[in-house]
């Protein structure tokens, strides 16, 4: 068997502007502190290995590192769970009531992460984020849909984070 690399890069979006009011940051991601928590607490090989087995490769940028002006010589952040507690106690975000999930100034550090139901492999990876955030005291709602209501979400930019792909074009004209 010969295995060919793929174009594909998955990544986990967060959105920047508040669903209701585009003209204000998100209340949780607009910090990007917390987008580096958040970061800290993904254990990126374990969740590839978990839904890709061994097929799959950490990406390193927003270009896979099959593509031929894919940088191999980046790095990601650490996978630092405990760092990423101490990052999220010194910005506020504090377990206060001892429900597992931290709080700032009476909003939950909770927030819905959608996936299409069209792709298996997204919703996997839904899944084992879900499990990883709530280790740190995240709450993530999944909300898997059809593709159609999916791309209308991000397209009307109405979604927290969401589970995205972007497949890549091999020809020097797509950069």
């Amino acid at each position: 068997m010969t295995r060919f690399g793929s174009l594909d890069y998955g990544f986990m979006w967060f959105n920047l502007r508040d669903t209701r009011r585009s003209t204000r940051p998100h209340p949780i991601f607009g910090d990007v502190g917390v987008r580096k928590a958040l970061s800290m607490a993904v254990d990126r090989e374990k969740a590839v290995k978990n839904v890709l087995g061994d097929l799959g490769l950490v990406a390193l940028g927003p270009l896979p590192r099959a593509h031929l002006y894919g940088d191999t010589t980046l790095t990601t952040i650490d996978y630092d769970p405990e760092g990423a507690k101490r990052l999220l106690d010194s910005l506020g975000w504090r377990d206060t009531n001892g429900d597992g999930f931290r709080e700032k100034g009476g909003r939950q550090l909770r927030f819905s992460l959608a996936a299409p139901t069209s792709s298996q492999t997204r919703m996997r990876f839904s899944v084992v984020l879900q499990s990883m955030l709530k280790d740190v005291g995240a709450r993530v709602e999944l909300d898997h849909m059809e593709l159609r209501a999916f791309q209308e979400l991000l397209a009307r930019k109405r979604f927290d984070a969401a589970m995205q792909t972007w497949r890549t074009d091999p020809t020097p004209s797509s950069i």
